[in-house]
C-alpha cells in the first residue's frame, strides 16, 4: 500500500532483520532459520529499493523456510499489495496480488505481534473501502468495528486518505432502554 507509513515500515524491517537470526533459537529451529533470515534480509533491502517483486519472492520463501513468525506475512502482504496496479484491475496476475495481499495481511492480523496486527487491520480496511481494490464496505466496517473493540481510544481506528485530518472514530455503547427489537435500529440515539 503506498501511504505516508512507508518510513514507519521501513524502520520495522530494519528491526525486524535485526531480531530474526535469533527468532527460533530457544526452540532449536535455528538451523532452519538461518536461511530464513537471509531471505528477510533480502527482502528486507529489495523492499527498500522499492523492489516489491523481489521482495515479495524473498518474502514468500522465507515463509516458507519458517512460517512461525507472522509479522513476516505483513511485509509480505505490503509488498504485494504495492504490486497491484488500479489501472489493471481484471488482470488476473494484477488481481491475485491484491488478493494474495488480502490473504497474507489477515493472516498478519491473526498471528502478528499488536503494531503489526494494527498496521495490517489498517492496510486491511483501506484495501477493502477503496473502489479501485477490494471495493467491500461490507468487509471494512466489520474490520473497523474489531479495531475500535481492541483500542476504543485510538484516533487511527478510521480510514483516511492521504491529506484528510483524522478523528476519533466512535462507536454507539449498548443502551439498557433498547431492550425491544424496535430500539435495535441504528437510528434509534444510543442503540446499536
Amino acid at each position: 500500500m503506498r501511504s505516508s507509513s512507508a518510513p514507519l515500515i521501513l524502520a520495522m524491517t530494519a528491526g525486524f532483520a535485526l531480531l530474526m537470526p535469533f527468532a527460533d533459537t530457544a526452540s532449536g529451529q535455528s538451523a532452519r532459520s538461518a536461511p530464513a533470515a537471509e531471505a528477510i534480509a533480502r527482502g528486507n533491502a529489495a523492499y527498500g529499493a522499492q523492489d516489491y517483486r523481489t521482495a515479495a519472492t524473498a518474502y514468500e520463501e522465507a515463509l516458507r523456510r519458517n512460517a512461525s513468525n507472522a509479522d513476516l506475512f505483513f511485509f509480505l502482504a505490503n509488498s504485494l499489495d504495492n504490486l497491484y496496479t488500479a489501472r489493471l484491475k481484471g488482470d488476473p496476475l494484477n488481481d491475485s496480488y491484491l488478493a494474495r495481499a488480502l490473504d497474507s495481511y489477515q493472516t498478519a492480523v491473526r498471528g502478528g505481534t499488536p503494531g503489526v496486527r494494527r498496521l495490517a487491520l489498517q492496510y486491511l480496511v483501506q484495501a477493502y473501502v477503496a473502489r479501485d481494490k477490494a471495493d467491500d464496505p461490507a468487509a471494512a466496517e466489520q474490520l473497523l468495528l474489531e479495531m475500535i473493540d481492541a483500542s476504543p481510544d485510538e484516533v487511527t481506528n478510521t480510514p483516511c486518505s492521504p491529506g484528510c485530518t483524522k478523528t476519533p472514530a466512535i462507536r454507539q455503547v449498548p443502551n439498557s432502554n433498547c431492550s425491544s427489537p424496535a430500539h435495535g435500529s441504528r437510528t434509534t440515539p444510543g442503540c446499536i
